[in-house]
């Protein structure tokens, strides 16, 4: 069984982040940002314009097993969720795809390409959501219909951690099931399990010292140093230039920046973040394979 080597994954990984940065912006910007606008349109169509557009039909409350806002209200977060996770299936498969076949898609500046394998991740994606749903509904219904068998808060917070680390090792476990849907085309949870047996502790090593603990460095050295002295100073010369040009408009100029800068941090975030999860699986997927970090799968998935 192959071991996968910790430090060069996470090396491969950086160098792999720092030299496809301009791929990974085409592959992303695009299908973040169409989800961004509809969120946007999402969020006014859940504010009173929407209430007041269906106050003259009433008997929808009729039909409905909620009230009518309710309704509006859960199926306008659904919708909004399904496209956001259709929205980050295509740029992690986009990413998956770069790494494992060296597939730079070049002069794509606009992708929005949904085929089997991002079928693949939404399903499993849902059925992660799923299998959640059910553990915490099954906690509460324990602790509200059985408190004989549940005594003290001791019980539940017992009952959470054996949960957590049940998925834990699920989520670990399974990690080289993403590029497996990809590369075989399948959901094929036997393998992802054969290729990571005695690699527990390494892939969680992965995850722990090449996204963890960097991004909680990253994020402590923009909060307290990046936003507050660059971000924030950036931000008021620009409200001030512009605010000057649009006196007596009636815009709100510092309001607009805000969203902005609001926007493009969303953006880079999102970017950055799915780009270094899916490298450090990726990169842990070929060691499993026995593949190197420059050697790439062929269009049938064989190496």
């Amino acid at each position: 069984m192959k071991k996968v080597p910790v430090g060069t994954v996470v090396s491969d990984t950086w160098v792999f982040l720092f030299s496809e940065f301009e791929t990974l912006i085409r592959f992303a910007w695009f299908p973040l940002f169409v989800s961004v606008l509809i969120q946007v349109g999402i969020g006014y169509l859940s504010s009173d314009a929407l209430a007041l557009a269906l106050a003259n039909l009433p008997a929808l409350d009729r039909l409905l097993p909620v009230p009518m806002d309710d309704a509006m209200t859960i199926g306008l977060d659904l919708v909004g969720n399904l496209v956001n996770l259709v929205a980050v299936t295509i740029v992690t498969v986009a990413i998956y795809r770069l790494i494992l076949y060296d597939d730079h898609r070049p002069g794509r500046y606009f992708l929005l390409s949904f085929r089997k394998p991002e079928f693949l991740f939404v399903c499993f994606a849902i059925l992660i959501g799923i299998c959640g749903f059910l553990a915490l509904t099954a906690m509460t219904a324990v602790r509200e219909n059985a408190p004989d068998v549940v005594e003290g808060d001791w019980a539940i917070w017992a009952a959470a951690a054996t949960l957590a680390a049940v998925g834990l090792f699920l989520i670990v476990r399974l990690l080289p099931l993403y590029p497996i849907m990809v590369a075989e085309r399948r959901m094929d949870f036997g393998l992802a399990f054969h290729l990571s047996r005695r690699n527990f502790w390494r892939l969680l090593g992965v995850l722990v010292s090449g996204m963890i603990i960097p991004s909680a460095i990253v994020g402590a050295v923009f909060a307290f140093v990046v936003i507050p002295f660059v971000l924030a100073p950036v931000s008021s010369a620009i409200s001030t230039g512009l605010a000057g040009m649009f006196a007596g408009a009636g815009v709100d100029v510092p309001g607009l920046i805000s969203v902005g800068f609001a926007v493009l941090g969303f953006l880079l975030t999102a970017i950055a973040a799915m780009s270094l999860f899916v490298a450090l699986v990726s990169y842990s997927y070929k060691a499993l394979r026995g593949l190197g970090p420059y050697q790439y799968l062929s269009e049938d998935g064989s190496a």
